[in-house]
């Protein structure tokens, strides 16, 4: 830690091997060489268990930013300490290198869960709490509202014959213009007070004696107050036992009075209970290479044009995950891969005998050695023929190649056919600069402003000059269309010796006979 230095991008790509294998996570340098053997695979399995013999997925970005893929693996924090021991440097980005991949990920997602979980409890408490508070302070300012105002209609009702004014006369307190007002406004409730007493006490004596009496009415404010209690009662039961839902005893709470007062409750209905699900891992299993040989051979050959170098056995089990199977399984795994056309198999001369254990592979390309604008020139030029290098079979072994075929067509060293809407490379031919010639532009001006004839017309003139058209006469093929066809009677095909002749007769010719 005390020799810390800032790389750059090229200075990190050079070390891209197992030896000297240096990465960058988050724009922080880490030499991984002496860690790359130890480094773990999981196994599919339940649970899931970790195995030495990973170092195909740090190779995999040697020399790169490995951002994205460290934090896609979803490392520990043991991991992450690890990888700290391993820090050498800095990486010091200059303009035009790439943006970072990848940014730090949270230490774990279950803080994350219950710090959510608690605030959203503690948001519910502080409601319930508020709500209780409010309901509380509501209830004492109606019941001194009601204090105070039944004190006064008790006090205004028995002075039935003193008027307003009268009244102030003998009360100070209401000696004031807003007492006066606030005096008539008592005074006019306490006459509806009693005009509404005198219809009830005659509603009572006038109904019929079988009649059952009327059920008590409920007032406006006692209405809120019941739904307000329905509100408490449903909050508290579920902040007790939030993971159950359980039917409230109480009716629901309604935002319009009539609901409050009816006393229906909506019957509960039972939840149905989820299906436990299997535990899910972060590898779903039965992938991977599957378990056929030829498959095994498939992505053998895909893992050797990948990595460009060549590979032992060993690494060959090892990448596809077969160290498991038989010995038969691996022999003919490896006589299949030194009998492919694209794979190139040498022996080791150090041992007098030779298994299937021994040797390396490599990817032999559709055209070998190619990798370079050098190697391709004299590739096209041993050629003994005429015919072009398609660009599909050059990317076999040298997958960026396009910039270079760019490259060298400005240069008219080589001559490429594209396609129309893409423009990309389809064939290679081998070019001599030397045959370039400029052409002035007086001279390619020149040649625009001369009029070509229409297509009707260039018959016409072709052989007005002596010329042979190599096409047919436009007006001549437009009248062959213009014209109606004519069917063709088809030819009898009849044709032998007659040999039914009982009826001859017949057929004979007797105009002669007539009168």
């Amino acid at each position: 830690m005390s020799d810390v230095k800032a790389f750059t991008f090229q200075d990190v790509a050079e070390h891209n091997t197992k030896k000297d294998c240096y990465l960058v996570v988050h724009d922080k340098v880490y030499d991984c060489s002496r860690f790359i053997d130890e480094h773990p695979i999981p196994m599919l399995t339940a649970p899931p268990v970790l195995l030495s013999g990973g170092e195909e997925v740090i190779l995999d970005v040697a020399g790169q930013d490995a951002s994205e893929a460290f934090e896609d693996v979803g490392h520990s924090d043991e991991a992450r300490e690890s990888l700290d021991e391993l820090l050498v440097g800095t990486l010091k980005r200059a303009p035009g290198d790439p943006a970072p991949k990848a940014t730090p990920a949270a230490k774990t997602a279950n803080s994350g869960n219950a710090d959510s979980t608690g605030l959203g409890i503690g948001l519910y408490g502080i409601v319930l709490i508020g709500g209780i508070l409010g309901y509380i302070g509501y209830q004492t300012a109606h019941e001194q509202l009601m204090l105070r105002l039944r004190a006064h209609l008790t006090f205004i009702s028995r002075q039935r014959f003193c008027t307003p004014l009268q009244l102030s006369h003998q009360h100070p307190r209401f000696s004031s213009t807003a007492g006066l007002h606030h005096l008539d406004f008592l005074h006019r409730l306490a006459l509806i007070t009693r005009i509404d007493s005198l219809i009830l006490t005659a509603r009572r004596c006038c109904r019929p004696a079988g009649l059952p009496s009327p059920p008590p009415t409920m007032s406006f404010f006692e209405k809120q107050s019941a739904a307000f209690k329905g509100t408490l009662a449903s909050a508290a039961s579920k902040l007790s036992n939030p993971m159950s839902v359980k039917a409230a005893s109480l009716a629901p709470p309604s935002p319009s009075p009539s609901a409050a007062s009816d006393g229906a409750t909506p019957t509960p209905t039972a939840k149905r209970k989820r299906e436990a699900h299997p535990e899910v891992y972060s590898q779903p299993q039965l992938t991977g290479y599957g378990v056929d040989v030829k498959s095994h051979m498939k992505f053998a050959v895909d893992f050797l044009k990948a990595r460009g170098v060549a590979k032992s056995m060993k690494d060959i089990i090892d990448h596809l995950s077969v160290r498991g199977t038989t010995d038969e399984h691996k022999q003919e795994l490896a006589e299949g891969l030194r009998g492919h056309p694209r794979v190139e198999w040498r022996p080791d001369t150090s041992l007098s005998e030779q298994t299937w254990r021994t040797g390396s592979y490599s990817y032999r390309p559709v055209v070998p050695g190619v990798t370079d604008a050098t190697s391709l020139l004299a590739f096209l030029q041993r050629k003994s023929d005429a015919s072009s290098l398609a660009v599909r079979d050059l990317k076999d072994g040298w997958p960026e190649c396009e910039d270079t075929l760019a490259r060298l067509e400005t240069q008219h060293r080589i001559l490429v056919t594209r396609t129309n809407r893409e423009n990309f490379p389809r064939h290679v031919w081998l070019d001599d600069a030397s045959l370039h010639h400029a052409i002035q532009p007086e001279f390619q001006a020149m040649w625009r402003r001369v009029q070509l004839p229409s297509v009707d017309d260039m018959h016409r003139k072709l052989s007005s000059v002596q010329l042979k058209p190599t096409s047919e006469d436009p007006r001549k093929m437009a009248a062959a269309a213009n014209k109606p066809k004519v069917q063709k009677k088809r030819a009898s095909k009849r044709g032998g010796k007659q040999t039914n002749v009982h009826m001859t007769h017949l057929l004979q010719d007797y105009s002669n006979l007539r009168r």
